[in-house]
């Protein structure tokens, strides 16, 4: 282990998982790099920057994800498939949570390390993916966002190889070798860098990038509960204006390009006919004969099954029509914020 230069920042192996919340915001982790670089569908740099400058004195234990959970059951497994493909490695767990010798913002909590007599020390890391996944782990090349992660590591632990130990599906077994990759390295430093130093230290949020989960922590960040009542009116910035503008041209382009969408789909349609499959080239075009579950016909043909799962439903359309006031007094708040641009009637005064 000379040549790792890194600083054991953190013994991991009994940490509880708060604790690990807490030792990951001393800095930026592999997952966060790729979040950081935008590469990550699951996360954003706004989710990052929250979760390392929210407090966690009052979060209570949270449980893992059911996928971070059998993760950690396959991890063992998929360990000894590995060793038992490289007998010439040495393998064994990392229990620390590593921090770069230099730009202490950097940290690695790693799945283990592997010496290798001709290569030196690398890194191993382990995943699981959905068979959904498949695709986006190819023959020889892992995904973006893991590549990204593992150059990070080899970044703060100084090394210069690693490998993923992949099982996709529970039943699909992969090896992706990863060479260190400077060229990569470098920009990320420096992109980490500022996120850090220009968002994080600074507790200035990075510009939301259009994803779900900045969607999801901006109504963490402003809350309904914390929401001004709607006769307190802020005086939006002129320039503004020019993002309403924009979003307007947009909506714009959008119905038309679902139009056009309708018209393709529809001059398809007109091809097929009477036919329910066509092939051009490598295309498969599909105009099929549709099912749909009829409850009717099974509350006839079988009404104690019927009754057996019906479940009673209120019509809350005829309900408004027939008692409009009674139904505006159930509007309670639902915890979430709607969004909306409009324009507004104003009326001059002569």
């Amino acid at each position: 282990m000379s040549t790792v230069k890194a600083r054991k920042l953190y013994a991991t192996k009994n940490m509880s998982r708060k604790e690990w919340l807490m030792a990951r915001q001393s800095g930026i982790g592999g997952s966060d790099a790729a979040s950081i670089a935008g590469l990550n569908k699951w996360s954003s740099p706004l989710k990052v920057f929250m979760e390392k400058t929210e407090s966690l004195n009052e979060v209570s234990e949270q449980p893992i994800s059911e996928a971070a959970e059998w993760g950690n059951i396959h991890e063992p497994s998929i360990r000894k498939k590995f060793k038992d493909n490289h007998p010439e490695l040495r393998v064994q767990q990392s229990h620390y949570m590593w921090q770069h010798p230099i730009h202490k913002f950097m940290l690695a909590n790693v799945d283990g390390l592997v010496f290798d007599p001709n290569r030196g020390w690398g890194v191993l890391e382990i995943k699981t993916a959905s068979e959904w996944l498949n695709d986006e782990w190819g023959e020889e090349q892992a995904p973006e966002n893991y590549v990204i992660q593992i150059q990070h590591y080899l970044a703060v632990l100084g090394l210069n190889y690693g490998w993923f130990a992949v099982l996709i599906g529970g039943n699909k077994y992969r090896e992706f070798f990863i060479e260190r990759d400077n060229s990569l390295i470098e920009p990320l430093i420096e992109l980490e860098k500022d996120f850090w130093e220009n968002h994080v230290i600074q507790n200035i949020p990075p510009e939301p990038d259009g994803s779900d989960s900045s969607a999801e922590i901006l109504q963490r960040i402003y809350p309904a509960s914390s929401a001004l009542p709607t006769d307190e009116i802020l005086e939006l910035e002129d320039s503004t204006v020019d993002l309403i503008n924009e979003l307007d041209q947009i909506k714009e382009q959008v119905k038309a390009l679902d139009k056009r969408k309708k018209e393709i789909e529809q001059a398809l349609q007109k091809q097929l006919g009477d036919y329910q499959v066509g092939m051009v080239e490598d295309r498969k075009v599909s105009w099929k004969t549709s099912r749909g579950f009829n409850e009717q016909e099974l509350a006839k043909a079988k009404p104690e099954l019927y009754e057996q799962f019906a479940v009673t439903a209120l019509d809350k359309t005829a309900f408004k029509k027939a008692y409009p006031k009674i139904y505006n007094e159930f509007m309670l708040p639902t915890g979430k914020r709607t969004f909306s641009v409009k324009e507004e009637e104003v009326l001059y005064v002569v």
